[in-house]
């Protein structure tokens, strides 16, 4: 339940520029650029922990995009005419990725960005999420201003956000 709540609060970060890292300011401009310009089939990819999820959740709130934690939440939801529809956790097999896209545009959404966490090897755009050692720092100050202090030994070990937010997790138990 712990980690629910605190999964929910960094979350709602999202709905603002704010906690962006420069990274993620860059992509996110990127994003929806090729939004406007009616790129249709879109590829954010990362390794884990670099804030792909967190990014397509800003996009949600910014660009009114309709996000899915996963195909399967996406297959079985109405598709808004015109929407732009954004996939968590999407396979990066081409002919996976290819079917996706095509059923989604089929539905009728003007775009659909598969967030993976390798590049799907298609002709799609893809952009490429990192963070640098000076963004990780950056997001640990929110985390602790967010959650309070924590021992700072057992973050610099770990990478990626969610990372850094489950030894919060275990450390407020």
């Amino acid at each position: 339940m712990l980690w629910q709540s605190y999964h929910r609060k960094l979350l709602a970060l999202a709905e603002t520029n704010e906690t962006l890292t420069a990274s993620q300011q860059a992509a996110c401009q990127f994003l929806q650029r090729e939004i406007r310009d009616y790129q249709q089939r879109i590829n954010l990819w990362g390794a884990p922990g670099v804030g792909k999820t967190f990014l397509a959740h800003h996009l949600h709130h910014c660009a009114d995009g309709l996000y899915f934690s996963s195909v399967e939440t996406c297959s079985h939801a109405e598709v808004s005419p015109n929407s732009v529809v954004i996939i968590d956790n999407a396979p990066h097999d081409r002919s996976a990725a290819r079917s996706i896209f095509g059923d989604v545009l089929w539905a009728g959404a003007s775009s659909v960005f598969l967030v993976t966490r390798q590049p799907i090897d298609d002709a799609v755009r893809r952009v490429e999420l990192g963070l640098t050692t000076r963004e990780l720092a950056r997001i640990e100050d929110v985390i602790r201003g967010l959650f309070g202090h924590f021992p700072t030994n057992d973050l610099r070990a770990v990478d990626g956000i969610w990372q850094r937010l489950k030894v919060l997790v275990e450390h407020a138990i």
